[in-house]
């Protein structure tokens, strides 16, 4: 697992509280990123935490009010990407270079494929 993303209507308190739980004492500030229409703030420990905020009102992120686990994100090595695709074959939402996006029963998985 490399890191869990969740998806806040207001990442303030959350982001205090997940730094307190998990360890964190670096800073950690939102950073837009205007092609995925969201804020994203990286809480760095064992298992790194996406604390994702909608940017605007057409962020696909922005019809959900409440929090909730929006993505687990996976390294995978290469050499493992055709046995995962031929297991995901009707779960693959998108691909693009070394990045797989995969909807299992609702639950988005983000995979990197690392050489």
């Amino acid at each position: 697992l490399d890191h869990i993303g969740i998806r806040t209507v207001n990442s303030r308190s959350l982001v205090r509280l997940l730094k307190y739980l998990s360890g964190c004492n670096s800073e950690c500030k939102p950073i837009a990123h205007p092609e995925r229409g969201v804020y994203c703030t990286t809480i760095q420990s064992d298992v790194n935490i996406q604390v994702l905020e909608p940017l605007g009102d057409n962020s696909p992120l922005g019809k959900y009010n409440q929090n909730s686990v929006h993505h687990l994100s996976f390294k995978v090595d290469e050499a493992k990407r055709l046995e995962l695709k031929s297991l995901l074959v009707d779960k693959i939402m998108h691909e693009k270079g070394n990045l797989m996006y995969a909807n299992v029963d609702g639950l988005l998985f983000e995979f990197t494929f690392c050489k």
